[in-house]
């Protein structure tokens, strides 16, 4: 399934620049990538689906420069089979103005051990949820006021 979540964020591109340059070290990724992961775990569960993943382990490759965009390659994988992806995605910013960036959050989720078969709403809402909850750690962490605000297409990074 392709996640693909775009938020404006109140966040300047330098406090998002310093929170990613301690991103791993720090453990911010890893407590924003598990908390994403409850929240979607969550909705899964309130529909009574069984969870296949009891946690994830984050990771990130470093950042560079695409244009004015700047891309942190990530993957979250399975904790206790770490040979299995769940995810492998784009972390994105780019500065608007000097406080405002558009954050994106753009890759490819996988349910392991699931066949290829069309995703339902359920998981749909779940990784919708985990991807929305992960941007708006990022922007908390970071400093940034509590609004986040969803952007249409027409504005997404890419």
């Amino acid at each position: 399934m392709f996640v693909d979540e775009a938020l404006e964020v109140d966040v300047s591109a330098e406090a998002l620049r310093l929170l990613f340059s301690t991103f791993q070290t720090s453990g911010a990724l890893q407590r924003a990538a598990d908390e994403a992961f409850r929240a979607g775990r969550q909705v899964l569960a309130n529909a009574e689906f069984a969870p296949l993943v009891s946690g994830i382990r984050a990771e990130v490759l470093p950042a560079y420069l695409r244009g004015e965009l700047t891309v942190i390659p990530m993957r979250w994988l399975v904790a206790e089979s770490p040979e299995i992806t769940l995810l492998d995605a784009n972390l994105e910013y780019q500065e608007l103005d000097e406080r405002t960036c558009l954050l994106s959050f753009r890759g490819t989720f996988r349910l392991p051990e699931v066949p290829v078969r069309p995703v339902s709403n359920v998981e749909w809402t779940a990784t919708h949820s985990a991807t929305r909850m992960f941007l708006d750690r990022i922007c908390e962490y970071a400093g940034g006021s509590a609004r986040c605000t969803e952007i249409d297409d027409e504005r997404a990074v890419g």
